[in-house]
């Protein structure tokens, strides 16, 4: 992958060393043959490829804390869904429950309304056979 007009590989892609290696060597050719371009001040005998080399476990050491924090991130955020999860499928339960108990004693309800009405109804009966013979001893007297 080139990253400008320079046509120099500028990217890790593939094999690294080799990359960068390849490039800096170039560059101490150049720098040899007096073609390349000099920087005054630039000490090129510094071993730049032990300072490419430490760069590269730099980043490398970066991209692996990374990518620890994105896995624990990614393991956070399972266990969050897995809780919140388990808080639905707990709160459906539970609305299930409620619904059976609401059901349960509706029909109680019912039952005990019914029961009720009937008795009313009998014990009018009564009250009604009672007084009637209420009024026919009254009439004997």
């Amino acid at each position: 992958m080139e990253c400008c007009d320079c046509s120099t590989t500028c990217s890790l892609i593939g094999n690294p060393s080799s990359t960068w290696f390849r490039s800096v060597k170039r560059k101490y050719d150049e720098f040899e043959t007096g073609n390349g371009f000099y920087v005054p001040g630039f000490d090129l005998y510094s071993n730049p490829r032990v300072q490419i080399e430490n760069e590269c476990v730099a980043l490398r050491e970066t991209v692996s804390s990374q990518q620890a924090a994105m896995r624990d991130l990614y393991t956070e955020l399972e266990e969050e869904r897995n809780a919140s999860s388990s808080a639905a499928t707990e709160a459906m339960s539970m609305i299930l429950k409620l619904q059976r108990d609401k059901a349960e004693i509706q029909m109680e309800a019912r039952q005990l309304k019914r029961f009720t009405e009937e008795k009313m109804a009998h014990d009018q009966q009564e009250i009604m056979a009672l007084e009637d013979l209420l009024y026919k001893r009254e009439q004997v007297i």
